[in-house]
């Protein structure tokens, strides 16, 4: 088992999702550093809410692309080479703490990602990230004030 956790090599194959993987990557870690900039200004404590889900939804998109690649290339692999059920516990144990892949909610469509879909589609996670900075500015001051006199 010890070959299947590092993939059979000491890289991960993400071949063209590489870049991609990477792209979102960089973006969430300055959605993040503009929740600690909030943070450090004092913003309403809703906003913060908000804005930090985002970033959870966000690396939820890269976890499911990263898991979709395992499983087209070193899972598919493993399970032909007949290490089936050693990679299934493998990837069990991988994704046990990630309720994006593994809760109630959770669901695997044709693309990796398909934020397009599901933000469309009303899908909570999908909804917060593509909804929680455009409109928070304009209520977010209503708020502020009222928050300040708290």
């Amino acid at each position: 088992m010890a070959a299947l956790e590092t993939g059979g090599g000491a890289k991960a194959a993400l071949g063209p999702r590489k870049a991609e993987a990477l792209n979102r990557l960089r973006t969430v870690r300055g959605h993040l550093d503009g929740v600690v900039r909030m943070l450090e200004e004092d913003a309403y404590c809703v906003d913060l809410m908000k804005q930090i889900s985002a970033v959870q939804s966000s690396l939820e998109r890269v976890n499911r692309l990263i898991l979709r690649n395992h499983l087209e290339t070193c899972f598919t692999e493993a399970v032909l080479g007949g290490r089936g059920p050693a990679a299934i516990e493998e990837l069990l144990d991988a994704v046990k703490f990630s309720p994006a892949l593994t809760g109630p909610g959770s669901r695997m469509g044709g693309a990796a990602t398909g934020e397009g879909r599901r933000a469309r589609s009303g899908r909570a996670s999908g909804g917060r990230a593509s909804g929680g900075g455009s409109s928070e500015g304009r209520r977010g001051g209503a708020r502020r004030g009222s928050e300040g006199g708290a």
